[in-house]
Formats: C-alpha cells, structure tokens, sequence
C-alpha cells in the first residue's frame, strides 16, 4: 500500500514515521516552515516521539525551561517543559526519517484530487519533481495544518486570535532557563528565556486590537510588552527586540469530514486548539498514533470502515470539547480583566457540543476501540461517572466479568471467577469490587 502524506511539520512527519514502521511505502510532501516560531513540548509528548521510533529526539531538544506563571497575580514556579525552535525541529525531524529511508519533497502542494486509481497530487507553479507529478497513492494523510482545504464545514469554532512572536538578545544572564506566562488586561504573554540572556516573547490577543492593518503589529506588540511586569522584570532592562515580528492569526476549530474510506486528517488540519492549553504539539504526536489503527482498517478491513470512521471522528470531538472547555475555566479563573473583550469572550466560551448525552442508568454498550493494531466493536462499561467508557480494570475485562457473573450459581466465589478467566483472584476481585462501586453490579 502507497500512503501519502501531506505536511511538514510533527503530525505529518510523526504519521509517516509511524506508517514506515509499520510496513507501508510512505512518501512526504510539504513546504519547510519558514516563519520563526518557538513552541514548548512537555515530557510525554517527548516520550511520544521517542516510542513512534523518532532516534536521537531527546538529544535534540536538551534540558527542560522551569515554568514561571504569574496568573491571577500569584508567582508560581513549577518543574516546566522542553522548548524547541519549530523550523530547526523539524528540519532535523525530517532528516531522520530520510536516513531510515521515507522520501520528504519540500515543495507546496496545490491540491489534491481522487480519480480514478487513487489520489494524485498536484503542486504550485513548476515544483514538482520529475516523475511526482503523475503518482498514485491509495491512501492520503492530510497534516498540513489549520491552512488545509475544508472537507465539510466546521463542526466547531472558538475565538479568532493573533499570536505575534519576536526573539530578543542582550537580557539578563540568568542561572538555568525558564519560560514565563503573564496575562494582561488585551491578553496574555508567553516568554522563553535562556541562560545566555537571549529568548523570544510571544503575546496572545485579539485580532480586532489590530486597527490599522499589519503595519501596526509592531506598534502594538511593543505597547502589549509594557504592561507586563514580571516577565519584563526577569528578563532585565537592558533586552533588544529583534527587528523582525512574526505573526499569525488562529481560531479553535473541530473540522468537519476527517476521516474517509480512504483518507484521514491529523494534527490542525482535524483540530486545532487555543494556545492557552500547551496541546498542540501533543495534540499532533497522539493525533498521528490514533490514526495508525484507524488506516489499518480503512485498508485492510473494510467491513468495519464504520467503527473505524466512528472512533476517529468521535475521538477527535471529545479532546476538542474537553479542551475547550478547560481554555474557559482558565481564562475565567483570571478575573482581574474580565470586563475586557479578550477575557469576556473566551471565559464565557460555551457551544451545544458541551452538552453530554445523559445515560439513564450504567450500562454495557458496543463500541469501537482499538485491539491489535485494528478498530474494532467491543463492550465498554459506560455511566454518567464514566462517559467515555472502561473496557478493563487491573487487565480484566468488565463486560466479560460481568457477563460470567450472571450466568455463575449462587454462592459463586472469586477463585471459581478467575479460574474461569484464567485470571489473578486478586485482579478480578478489585474489577469486581469496581462494577459494584460503580453501579454496573449488584452485590450479592
């Protein structure tokens, strides 16, 4: 099976790593990064990439920055994340799968098209490689982020935000590393600074701050800066802005038609978040490995092209709900400005995909998950208490306790239950001891 994928950041590279490991040809196209961005990455998402086989990626993004958040006035200092120069990340991430063989074209791709015999892809002006241009491919990873081309229309959309970045030089030596996260009264900032003195601010805001177009980023980023005090106050008086401000729009969207028969979409291009959630990274990496099984039973069982549609697009709204309404708790939680238009609109950010189907009572019911590499339908214990559904307890199966349970004579013991598993008396006792707990059993 040959697999395309499109984009040039960590959810295309981490689905092609992932998709080569499992013994599919994979090719990538996507156009290098080249605006300057900086972005945090926490532990399990390093863990994420060091087990998708990515060789060498804890080497490369060195010690962890401790963490400073200022918010709502209070210092806080906490154990901190990674941070990474995204352009110089990914270069090197694509390096890595070109040793181990997976083909990378950086050029930009124009537009894909299903005819007859697969996708092909097609690409601005006169990029395309010779002999690209006419490929096939049976299956398509879409990565190329929150640009990507609808499929159908969004299921979801929070604020619209602008995020302007600029990297300084000359502040204050300083021992270890840090970033900093400082709200103010039009939004918040998110600064990295290193030992040396250098590092870069970041300021979150809205869109509509910006009155005179994009000649006035510059003008009003500097305005932002001089109403932060703590970040300001570590960094020292003496720090020079760098005479580039970089800059992009973004807005929380749960797309609409991310998994076909015979494509699917990871990273931004599924869903993207806030930057207030630290996600998007993590988002990514994860996005990638739930794919993995979903395209193995697209490809390889169609039968449950269903259940494999149904696990991803559902899987894809939970995370976005739940972030989203987290992002609201957060931004609510600062108060000191919540009169203002940013906070307002975020704090009390609420849509009808918030509301949760209520379960009458707990209860054992068909769904997909994944067993084996594959999607398919098993029970999972569900209830108001547990939404999503609980499949095993200490490696026990409920339903199938469950189920054995009803059918045992009275006087039944927990030794006779786990013989008949093939399962430890103290694992299938604690599983019991949760169905009861939990209201999906009666005691007896």
């Amino acid at each position: 099976m040959n697999i395309c994928v499109l984009g040039s950041g960590p959810a295309a590279l981490t689905s092609a790593l992932l998709l080569k490991n499992a013994g599919y040809y994979v090719e990538v196209f996507g156009a290098p990064r080249q605006v300057f961005a900086v972005e945090g990455m926490s532990t399990r998402t390093l863990n994420g990439l060091i087990n998708a086989g990515f060789k060498g990626a804890g080497n490369f993004v060195g010690a962890r920055h401790r963490r400073v958040s200022v918010w709502q006035g209070k210092y806080v200092e906490a154990n901190g994340e990674f941070v990474i120069q995204r352009r110089n990340f990914d270069r090197h991430y694509a390096k890595f799968l070109r040793s181990i063989g997976v083909p990378i074209h950086e050029i930009d791709v124009n537009e894909v098209a299903l005819p007859d015999g697969g996708w092909g892809v097609r690409f601005k002006g006169n990029s395309a490689p010779v002999g690209i241009a006419c490929r096939r491919f049976d299956f398509l990873v879409d990565a190329r982020g929150s640009g990507a081309p609808k499929s159908l229309n969004n299921l979801m959309t929070g604020p619209l935000g602008l995020s302007i970045t600029c990297p300084f030089n000359n502040g204050a030596p300083i021992d270890g590393q840090y970033t900093y996260v400082e709200p103010f009264k039009d939004g918040w900032a998110w600064a990295v600074h290193h030992s040396d003195g250098s590092g870069s601010i970041q300021i979150i805001v809205d869109c509509e701050n910006i009155k005179d177009g994009i000649k006035d980023v510059g003008v009003f980023f500097k305005q932002s800066l001089s109403q932060l005090g703590v970040t300001l106050d570590r960094i020292g008086c003496d720090y020079v802005l760098d005479s580039s401000v970089s800059y992009r729009g973004f807005c929380p969207t749960l797309r609409g038609g991310i998994v076909t028969q015979n494509s699917i979409r990871v990273g931004d291009s599924c869903y993207s978040g806030d930057p207030m959630s630290g996600h998007g990274m993590f988002e990514a990496v994860s996005g990638a490995f739930a794919a993995l099984p979903v395209i193995n039973t697209l490809l390889f069982r169609p039968d449950q092209n269903r259940s494999a549609i149904q696990f991803y697009s559902d899987r894809a709204k939970r995370i976005f709900v739940s972030r989203m309404k987290k992002g609201a708790e957060i931004y609510a939680s600062e108060a000191r400005w919540n009169d203002r238009p940013f906070w307002r609109k975020r704090s009390f950010f609420t849509s009808k995909l918030f509301v949760e189907d209520s379960l009458p009572q707990p209860g054992f019911f068909r769904e997909p998950v994944v067993e084996n590499g594959y999607i398919v339908e098993r029970y999972v214990a569900r209830s108001n208490t547990h939404p999503r559904g609980v499949r095993f307890i200490g490696g026990v199966d409920l339903y199938k306790l469950a189920k054995l349970i009803k059918v045992m004579k009275p006087g039944y013991s927990m030794d006779s239950i786990a013989s008949e598993l093939s399962l430890p008396t103290p694992s299938v006792g604690a599983a019991y001891q949760w169905l009861i707990a939990n209201d999906f059993l009666r005691s007896h």
